[in-house]
């Protein structure tokens, strides 16, 4: 016959089993898949960054849309927003790229958000639109072993 206390020790027993079977497969699996951590977030941050303006300055809507992850979301210093789809397709004129000496990257499993500025001369249909330096916001998510950009917020240039 079973007594309250053998009862209550056999459910610890089970419980504790339960515990330490789940604790082992969380250490075993992977939330982000495959990511490991980055050993220089920042420098991370700043190739990525120099990558994305690169292919805005060299005008390939095709190579930019294979950076951008499915998700990419665009917010502008005016308000106004795109998604990958509609930025890709009506990219403006980008030249005189200098990234600011400051980028800081931090990474939480496999997303990277990127913290930089960009000394920059832009060119709208109706002519220039921003020269100076201003501040950016990116966010990168690693997709199929490749970081893409997920999301960038430009700001207004710093007076």
């Amino acid at each position: 016959m079973r007594t309250r206390d053998t009862v209550n020790a056999r459910c610890r027993q089970g419980l504790l089993g339960v515990l330490v079977v789940g604790a082992t497969l969380a250490a075993c699996s992977s939330d982000d898949g495959s990511v490991d951590p980055l050993e220089d977030p920042d420098e991370t941050g700043r190739e990525l960054v120099g990558e994305f303006n690169a292919l805005l300055q060299s005008g390939d809507s095709e190579q930019l849309d294979e950076f951008l992850s499915n998700s990419f979301q665009l917010m502008l210093s005016d308000g106004s927003s795109a998604t990958k789809g509609e930025f890709v397709a009506s990219l403006q004129e980008v030249s005189d790229v200098t990234i600011g000496d400051e980028v800081f990257g931090t990474q939480e499993g496999d997303v990277l958000v990127v913290r930089w500025s960009v000394d920059v001369e832009s060119e709208g249909a109706d002519g220039p639109l921003a020269a100076g330096l201003a501040p950016r916001l990116s966010t990168f998510h690693y997709e199929d072993g490749e970081w893409r950009m997920s999301s960038h917020a430009n700001f207004g240039e710093l007076e």
